[in-house]
């Protein structure tokens, strides 16, 4: 006869508890994961999507700043304050500064030439849903600037900036 005392190992309901509880923490440690990733991802698209408009609103500045002509705005017509913007031409000394809005791609181009006929946009901001603008006026009702609203996104995460840029030099 064998004498069962000397038999070592597991029984089943010691592998079952083990099994268990590595499970158990498993799923925790990876819920924890999974948590972080979110995070960084939804932490990412924020940061891509401040990144964007901040590139969008800044490109704005100095072409606004030395202009001595707008020489086209091509916009979708509104009664709000802020006009959705197409196309924005500057004439800065003897330069042309052109941005144009893709909005069907959601992107924003520019491009500056000497010859106003011979612009070729190129992107420079991705993600943007809208560019707007509105007209800065004196109180004779002359143009002394522009307010451009830049918004961006991507998938949840989104971002309006909003800047009022003053001409530095008397518009035509």
């Amino acid at each position: 006869m064998i004498n069962t005392h000397k038999i070592k190992g597991f029984t089943l309901l010691e592998l079952i508890l083990t099994l268990a509880l590595t499970g158990t923490v498993t799923l925790a440690i990876f819920s924890f994961f999974l948590s972080s990733y979110q995070t960084f991802s939804m932490s990412n698209d924020q940061i891509e999507v401040q990144n964007q408009a901040q590139i969008a609103i800044s490109k704005f500045i100095e072409p606004i700043m030395w202009a001595t002509e707008i020489a086209d705005i091509n916009s979708e017509n509104s009664n709000l304050e802020f006009i959705e913007l197409e196309k924005l031409t500057l004439k800065t000394g003897d330069e042309y500064n052109q941005f144009v809005f893709d909005k069907a791609q959601k992107k924003l181009m520019y491009a500056v030439n000497q010859n106003q006929n011979h612009l070729s946009p190129t992107v420079y901001a991705t993600n943007i849903i809208s560019v707007q603008y509105k007209e800065l006026k004196d109180k004779h009702n002359n143009i002394i600037g522009l307010g451009i609203k830049v918004v961006s996104e991507v998938k949840e995460s989104k971002v309006e900036i909003e800047n009022e840029i003053y001409f530095r030099n008397k518009i035509k």
